[in-house]
């Protein structure tokens, strides 16, 4: 039995609630619309016995895994100057609410580190909420950190770990411990400078970043029961991630990365900014974000989260695209299936515009880089056919020689191979000497029409 909240039909609906030394729950009661903190021996009285013991063991074993909230405060929200004021469960607006924190995240951010994308303020705040609401969403974000040394990489990931829900701090973890607290206790991993983690560990984490994203991805294992038996079981590797990875690395892989939201750090040289985290604040902030959650856990369709999903979906998937500044903006499916997730946080935390631009962006990075990697094939078919012809025809003495003689259906065909060797050529479909031909010219080659 698993508390973590990320199967909300068949799962009990507690979240565990640190107050001082002790531990109570907020029980989430969707027949009666209501979320409300209950003393822990009171669970005796919703679940049967075995329940309540994995519930005090689920405790024990993660007392230390993340920050729990400490006050759930369902009818006072978090302004963004004046601190708590009253809220309306029933005709409060509950955007307004999520934006009043969101403000105060970003507002944190702004004091606390240096970013030098124009919207990775808002990326980033929307990434902690989403947090929050992963059994709404199909897509899970992958949040890539970059940087130089003495940017504020950590830092950022210690202000992560206090404000997402679950926020599982580490800078050293195993694959097999990463699924399973995911599966188990649905943590928001948070992996610190990435390409310092063992060769091993980093392999199968990368299957984790790679697949996690999608929802019903998992990972199978046998596991040992002892008297030599064994059992295999399923783990669930869906949720979102945060990690390190130093400016300039190569350890993740680039089907990674296509998949992330990337943000750059900024080193400033003599800058101020506090010494110590404002842990009072992260608190306020934390405990705002698990009242929401648990509100809307409570009654989804009076807080309206689920229809603004719905409607972020029909907006994507509309031939007629999205109007920013101005503009129709179209997204290709890579984008558009994690925009999906953010662009409804962005809605929900009104702040859509701003991470509609960073998208525009990302999409325009990601098609620089798949360019950069068909021109890189391209000339490495050109390489592979010249070769190959100057083995076969002793005549050819100079690569030249044999440049003349390829034809771009040789090309077509010798890119092809490269696309499935690379595991691509599913994905794009058969190569057309017309694709070819046209990358090959953007490099500065001729060919004679004439002729091929």
């Amino acid at each position: 039995m698993s508390f973590h909240g990320t199967r909300v039909d068949d799962l009990p609906r507690i979240e565990p609630i640190s107050e001082g030394l002790s531990f109570n729950e907020i029980y989430i009661n969707p027949a009666k619309n209501i979320a409300e903190v209950r003393p822990f021996n009171d669970l005796k009285d919703l679940f049967d016995s075995e329940i309540c013991k994995e519930f005090q063991n689920f405790i024990i074993n993660h007392v230390a895994d993340w920050k729990y909230p400490t006050e759930f405060h369902p009818k006072e929200c978090l302004h963004p100057v004046e601190g708590r004021v009253p809220f309306n469960l029933d005709t409060g607006d509950y955007t307004e609410r999520l934006s009043a924190v969101a403000k105060r995240i970003m507002q944190y951010l702004a004091r606390h580190v240096f970013l030098s994308g124009w919207h990775d303020t808002e990326l980033i705040t929307a990434f902690a909420i989403g947090t929050f609401f992963t059994p709404m969403f199909e897509y899970a974000p992958r949040l890539l950190i970059r940087g130089p040394t003495n940017s504020g990489k950590s830092t950022l990931l210690d202000i992560l770990s206090e404000i997402c829900y679950r926020g599982n701090l580490s800078g050293d973890t195993t694959e097999a411990s990463l699924f399973r607290m995911i599966h188990n206790c649905g943590v928001t991993p948070l992996l610190d400078e990435f390409q310092d983690y063992d060769v091993s560990a980093q392999n199968g984490i990368k299957k984790v970043l790679k697949n996690g994203n999608v929802r019903g991805h998992s990972v199978q294992r046998t596991e040992k029961l002892g008297n030599n038996l064994a059992e295999a079981r399923t783990y669930q590797v869906f949720g979102p991630v945060a990690f390190i990875n130093q400016a300039g690395g190569r350890v993740i892989p680039e089907e990674v990365i296509n998949r992330s939201i990337s943000v750059m750090m900024m080193s400033v040289p003599n800058a101020s900014i506090p010494m110590i985290p404002d842990r009072a604040e992260l608190e306020e902030i934390r405990n705002e974000l698990y009242t929401i959650r648990c509100l809307w856990l409570a009654n989804r369709e009076r807080v309206g989260f689920d229809e603004i999903y719905e409607q972020s979906i029909e907006e994507l998937q509309s031939p007629k695209g999205i109007v920013c500044d101005s503009a129709v903006l179209h997204f290709n499916n890579r984008c558009r299936d994690i925009l999906g997730t953010m662009y409804t946080i962005g809605k929900m935390m009104k702040a859509e515009i701003p991470i509609l631009r960073a998208f525009v962006e990302i999409q325009d990075d990601l098609t620089d880089n798949e360019r950069d990697t068909d021109l890189a094939r391209a000339f490495q078919s050109m390489i592979n056919i010249i070769e190959r012809r100057m083995s076969e025809t002793p005549v050819y003495t100079q690569p030249i020689d044999t440049l003349g003689e390829v034809s771009t259906f040789d090309l077509a065909s010798e890119y092809e191979i490269l696309l499935s060797s690379d595991g691509d050529l599913y994905s794009k479909g058969k190569v057309s000497t017309r694709t070819v031909t046209n990358i090959i010219m953007d490099m500065g080659f001729k060919f004679d029409r004439d002729r091929y």
